[in-house]
């Protein structure tokens, strides 16, 4: 009789390529919390959720081997500008656990909003094109800032959604993210469409600027007001409350205006 003595080796071995589940609620927002709402290295409150042992080594969601960064540090640390010691120890002592309390990742009631030239209360959906929202935001105890954002080419190709701040790029480069405690810009260059979003804590007020398109409609949002491009109608010098939408361009005669809306374009 021969015997055969079978040793088993505990290691970890790459994966095979395999279609990556969702990641589960209750990691990201242990995730989320652990991290101050943003990106442990600079604070950011745009935010992607990264596997420090990768993916492609190890396919798992264990939170003591991931972390929030913002797309550019995320970047950074995929193509290993920063290591993973770098990564670890910023996790371990995240940018949102220094910041003042006044910062946007700490905003956790819903301010005043000042579009523009115009002030807004309490309404979350800020900018919506045809069937499309565009910009909308939440504030949460215990969560701050909740930004959904979605940017088109004018025939209506996407370039970016935002949602819940998780960053989904369709195209990765030309963006320019601009972050610093009190200010939030994301911009693509290229199509010159983007928002601009400056924090006043003293104030509570959220001012907000930014191009978008969608269905050939290019709607801007400047120091002197709020307007879509080929149309006369421009509006400034407001202030309301309590509406579901602020701004709605209709893309066709017949297509209804949203229950709610503040301010229409019409066709």
């Amino acid at each position: 009789m021969i015997e055969v003595l079978i040793f088993m080796v505990a290691y970890r071995l790459p994966c095979p390529r395999m279609k990556r589940p969702p990641l589960p609620r209750s990691v990201a927002r242990k995730l989320r919390q652990e991290a101050g709402f943003g990106c442990v290295i600079c604070g950011n409150p745009i935010i992607v959720y990264h596997h420090i042992i990768e993916w492609s080594e190890w396919h798992h969601f264990d939170p003591d081997h991931m972390t929030v960064l913002c797309p550019d540090h995320h970047a950074f640390a995929t193509n290993r500008s920063l290591s993973h010691e770098q990564v670890y120890e910023a996790k371990r002592h995240p940018a949102n656990r220094r910041l003042a309390q006044g910062a946007f990742p700490f905003v956790n009631e819903s301010p005043r909003f000042i579009v523009g030239t115009i002030g807004v209360v309490n309404c979350r959906e800020i900018f919506r094109i045809g069937n499309k929202w565009l910009l909308r935001m939440s504030f949460r105890p215990r969560h701050g800032l909740l930004l959904d954002a979605q940017l088109f080419t004018r025939d209506n190709q996407p370039l970016l959604r935002i949602w819940e701040n998780e960053w989904h790029a369709f195209v990765s480069e030309a963006w320019d993210i601009i972050y610093n405690g009190k200010r939030l810009k994301v911009w693509h260059g290229p199509r010159d469409i983007g928002f601009d979003l400056t924090w006043d804590s003293e104030q509570k007020e959220l001012t907000v600027y930014g191009k978008f398109e969608y269905e050939g409609a290019r709607l801007v949002c400047d120091k002197s007001g709020v307007q879509v491009v080929d149309r006369s109608l421009k509006f400034t010098q407001f202030s309301v409350e309590g509406w579901l939408t602020a701004f709605f361009v209709q893309t066709a005669k017949k297509e209804p205006i949203p229950k709610g809306t503040m301010f229409a374009f019409l066709a």
